[in-house]
Parts: C-alpha cells; sequence; structure tokens
C-alpha cells in the first residue's frame, strides 16, 4: 500500500489527486460563498476509496524497475512526426476559419477589435439559437483541430531541436484561435489538457520520470493564471462589449464555470433515490458512440436542468462525470465500477511501462488521463470528435513509432 502510495504518478494516481484536490479547494475555500450538502463529496471519496484498493494489489514497483526490464526501446520517426503535426495544425485551422466565413465575416474583420468583438457575439449567439451543424466534412475538420495539440504535446519530449518544439507548443494555436473568436472556452481547456495528456504518455514511453520541482509549481501556478485570463477575455469577447461593467458579468459567469461543477453535484446527488428504475448501462457515458448509433439523442450541454451553487445566485448544467456514471449504474453499482476501473487502468499503466501493446495501450491511457482532466464537465466519450481523436492517434503511433531491440538501437 505505502508503495503504491509513494511510487510513481500513475494515471489512477492522478485521477485521486485530481478530484482531491478540488474537494479540498472547492469546499474549503468556496465555503463562504458555494452551497454543499456533502453528500455528493462524500460518494465521490467513497469512489475513489473503491478506485483505488484494486491498483495497490497491482503494482508494487518503481517506473525505473520496468524501465530497466525493457529489452526493446520505442522509437520516433521524427521527420514524419514534424511533417504530420505541421500538417494537423494547418488543417486544424479549417474548422474556426470555414465557422467565421459561413456567418458573412471576413478573416480582415479579426485585425480591428470592434469587429472581433462583434465576431465573438454572433458567432456566440448562433450557437446556442441556430441549427449549428456545419456538415459532416467541416465537422471532421475539427478532429484534426483536436489532434494537433494531443501530438504537439506527444512529441515535445521526444524532440531535441528547438524548432521542433516550437511546433510542439504551435499546436495550440487552432483550438486557442477558435476559443477567442468564437467565444468557445472549451476549445482552450481542450488543447491545454489533451497537449498535458499527450505530454505524460510520451514520458512513459522514453522512460522519463516526470520530476516535480519547485520551478514545475510556478510555472504551473502562473499557467493558471494565464489560462484563467484567457478564458476570462473569451468570455468577455462573447458578450460582444469590452468594458468595466461586463467584466463584473463575466466575473460571476467564471464562479459558475470554473467552481459551480462540484456544488451542482453534491446538491443535484443529495436529492436523488438509492435505486433507480431508469438507468442507461454506459449510454450516456458513451454518448458519442450511442448518439452516432441513434440509441440516445444528445442535447446540447447534456443537461437542461440548471442548478443554483451559490450564496450569489450563479447556477450551472454542469455536473460533473458522475453524474452521468450515475445515470448509468446507479448509486450502489458506481462504486463496485470504479473498483474494476482502478485495476484495469493500472494494468494498462503497467504493460505501458513495459512497452507491451504499446500503441493501444498509449491510446487507452491518453483517453483516460484527458478523461480525468474533463471529469469535471462529463465525459469525453460524450463528443464523438474526441473519440476519433483517439483513434486517430493510435494510427498516429502506428505509422510513426516503432520498438526497436536495445542491441540493435
Amino acid at each position: 500500500m505505502l508503495k503504491y502510495i509513494y511510487h510513481d504518478l500513475a494515471p489512477g494516481k492522478i485521477f485521486s489527486l485530481f478530484w482531491i484536490g478540488q474537494i479540498l479547494l472547492l469546499s474549503i475555500g468556496g465555503y463562504s460563498f458555494l452551497i454543499f450538502k456533502y453528500t455528493g463529496i462524500l460518494f465521490i471519496l467513497v469512489c475513489l476509496l473503491c478506485f483505488n484498493i484494486g491498483p495497490m494489489s497491482v503494482q508494487t514497483e518503481r517506473m525505473v524497475d520496468y524501465v530497466e526490464e525493457r529489452k526493446c526501446n520505442i522509437t520516433f520517426h521524427e521527420k514524419r512526426l514534424l511533417a504530420l503535426l505541421v500538417l494537423l495544425i494547418v488543417l486544424g485551422f479549417y474548422n474556426p476559419i470555414q465557422t467565421i466565413v459561413s456567418h458573412g465575416f471576413s478573416l480582415s474583420s479579426l485585425l480591428d477589435f470592434s469587429s472581433l468583438l462583434k465576431v465573438n457575439n454572433s458567432l456566440s449567439v448562433s450557437r446556442y439559437t441556430e441549427d449549428t451543424s456545419n456538415g459532416l466534412f467541416t465537422q471532421f475538420f475539427l478532429i484534426f483541430s483536436y489532434t494537433a495539440p494531443l501530438l504537439g504535446g506527444f512529441c515535445l519530449p521526444a524532440l531535441a531541436s528547438k524548432k521542433g518544439k516550437w511546433i510542439c507548443c504551435a499546436s495550440l494555436l487552432p483550438l486557442l484561435f477558435a476559443g477567442l473568436t468564437q467565444g468557445v472556452k472549451m476549445c482552450i481547456i481542450t488543447s491545454i489538457l489533451v497537449f498535458i495528456s499527450g505530454y505524460y504518455v510520451s514520458c512513459i514511453l522514453l522512460g522519463k520520470k516526470i520530476i516535480i520541482k519547485t520551478s514545475t509549481i510556478i510555472k504551473f501556478v502562473l499557467g493558471i493564471v494565464v489560462l484563467f485570463a484567457i478564458l476570462l477575455l473569451s468570455m468577455m469577447f462573447r458578450i460582444g462589449r469590452f468594458d468595466l461593467s461586463t467584466f463584473y458579468i463575466v466575473t460571476d459567469k467564471f464562479v459558475a464555470y470554473a467552481f459551480g461543477h462540484l456544488p451542482a453535484f453534491d446538491l443535484w446527488f443529495d436529492k436523488q433515490p438509492w435505486v433507480s428504475d431508469t438507468l442507461t448501462f454506459g449510454a450516456k457515458f458513451f454518448l458519442g458512440i450511442t448518439n452516432f448509433l441513434g440509441i440516445l439523442k444528445r442535447e446540447q450541454g447534456l443537461y437542461s436542468d440548471f442548478m443554483v451553487i451559490s450564496t450569489g445566485g450563479a447556477a450551472t448544467n454542469v455536473y460533473t462525470v458522475f453524474r452521468v456514471i450515475i445515470d448509468d449504474f446507479g448509486i450502489i453499482l458506481s462504486p463496485i465500477l470504479f473498483f474494476f476501473l482502478g485495476v484495469f487502468i493500472q494494468r494498462i499503466y503497467r504493460k505501458l511501462l513495459l512497452l507491451a501493446n504499446y500503441r493501444i495501450n498509449s491510446a487507452i491511457c491518453v483517453s483516460f488521463l484527458f478523461m480525468t482532466f474533463w471529469s469535471f464537465v462529463t465525459s469525453v466519450f460524450v463528443y464523438t470528435s474526441y473519440i476519433c481523436m483517439f483513434a486517430a492517434f493510435y494510427f498516429i503511433l502506428c505509422f510513426c513509432t516503432q520498438k526497436v531491440d536495445k542491441e540493435n538501437a
């Protein structure tokens, strides 16, 4: 047990730390203005406990021990990766540019600040009041926008040249461009999260241990501040005005957006029966697939009911991935599901350390890690584009990486 706790930063451990950190931050830091019943928080803690019981018996060695046992290494075809990454970045701009042009705006309008505000407001309004489906062809290009930062993060620790590293960082630009021109906060957040997920998996394949230094913590905090600033800027652009009154409106909305998911789930959970007869058994968790097959229909925002989460009246319809899991499997079965999920992801991690079936296991590990970071919203498998992104990542690994015996390396 102690070895599991103190050893490497396994994917399952990241999930636990991610949620324990949120619970401590929001329940203590938001005590004066967020509304809690604490029954939902207790349920999350029970799920985390079950999630970690299994992995404690699966792995006892450190990452360095597994790396020493490897009989082969992974080689990266740098020219292929860079060429493919540049292609993905270019194609990733197609979707946001096509959206702007299809609404009657020109790219030159983005160069004028007042016109930029008008573009943001117009696209934000149309996204909620019109049929925003741009066709299968345009949606297909959205996959490139998501895959670019995933591959950029994956390539970053493997490339030695400064040029290559700059190209990796440039992979964030398509979604950042979409977020700042269309007021889509999800694009900005997604680019950061998939970038980190790709970086993490690449470090595992290369046998590089992620060491958290003081400088790393400082950079992380600064990065969070910059991210929040960009999100606030994006929300102000979305309203279409840039003044002090708009800033106050945005900060109120930001409270609900950044901090509302945990109290919303907690308050929703407090009203739920222990036994439900409307379970969907995975259909909502994998809504991207069931919606495509016509089994369930995905509504915008996933949930239409709003929950007041603060004493100031802020409300949200974001309830975390835990509500999705309860809708699928119920309150009683969900902790059991987390137990088996913990065992499964720890075995995937151990196989990945040994480079066994590394391509498919890398795709699974990336999807779980991104699911972890996105779990404050919902399941990543609600979105077909994300599912296609994971599939694209697998095929990129098949094309651009190779296992080589240590004797021949």
